[in-house]
């Protein structure tokens, strides 16, 4: 728009409408249309720009807080079960709750970048060339709006960062609570091993009495039975003490195998 001049104060007048003043040669009315046209969509656009700004003035106190309760949930990690819990339970809420903020505001701020977007393309497409130390309409708008964009985008990315720094907490607190639950189920099974060893032990220890008392049972009856008996010649004692051995190897090798027969059966 070469050798065309256009100036306005941004002073809202008695119609509620900004006043645009346009003076300079134009090739034809195409291109007079087209600069009308690019300057109405800057008017619009940039009013609705900062829609989302009154939203995250309204939202930031709330996320102050919840920037608050994350570092003060994330500081104070405990290592025990209960501690893990009480604080996936925190995390968990506070992630709610950003969740809940970030959805509220969601589409107002990409509305914002959008429409920020849009003036950006307007005043490029502007091509503007400053008059002496007037300054340009592109400048202006600029000085106006990135403010409140930069506000917007801070509270985006803020919110962003609180959720990811939340989400990063719940995984290293469900790590330690795995880590909490491995480690109890290694004492468990070691203590599980260690009652299985001593009930072998006593197994074997039964095992050896219950040896020990059969022979001792046989060895008398079969004291019994040979007093009952006519004399033979050799003492009834020297019998009974040549019999303890065979006996025992007997008894013994009878209850190995009724236990090998009692565990094919429970197997």
């Amino acid at each position: 728009f070469d050798g065309i001049i256009f100036a306005t104060d941004f002073q809202v007048g008695d119609f509620g409408l900004v006043v645009y003043a346009v003076s300079g040669t134009f090739q034809d009315g195409f291109s007079r249309g087209r600069l009308v046209k690019r300057l109405l969509d800057l008017e619009t656009y940039r009013m609705a720009c900062l829609l989302g700004l009154p939203s995250v003035r309204r939202l930031t106190p709330q996320l102050q807080e919840l920037e608050a309760r994350a570092q003060a949930s994330t500081t104070s990690l405990g290592t025990t079960v209960d501690a893990l819990d009480n604080a996936i339970d925190a995390l968990a809420a506070i992630l709610k709750d950003v969740s809940a903020i970030r959805s509220e505001v969601h589409y107002r701020i990409a509305a914002s970048n959008a429409y920020y977007d849009l003036v950006s393309d307007r005043l490029e497409s502007l091509d503007e060339t400053q008059i002496g130390q007037r300054q340009t309409l592109r400048g202006f708008v600029k000085h106006r709006l990135d403010p409140g964009m930069k506000t917007i985008r801070a509270f985006e990315r803020r919110a962003d960062k609180v959720a990811s720094s939340v989400s990063e907490a719940l995984a290293l607190v469900r790590t330690q609570l795995d880590h909490a639950a491995q480690r109890q189920s290694q004492e468990l099974l070691a203590s599980m091993e260690q009652r299985a060893r001593q009930q072998v032990h006593l197994a074997q220890a039964v095992e050896g009495l219950s040896v020990a008392a059969i022979t001792y049972y046989a060895v008398g009856l079969l004291f019994y039975l040979l007093k009952g008996l006519p004399d033979t010649g050799i003492s009834d004692n020297a019998l009974v003490a040549l019999s303890i051995a065979p006996i025992g190897f007997i008894v013994a090798y009878l209850t190995r195998r009724a236990k090998r027969r009692v565990a094919r059966m429970i197997k």
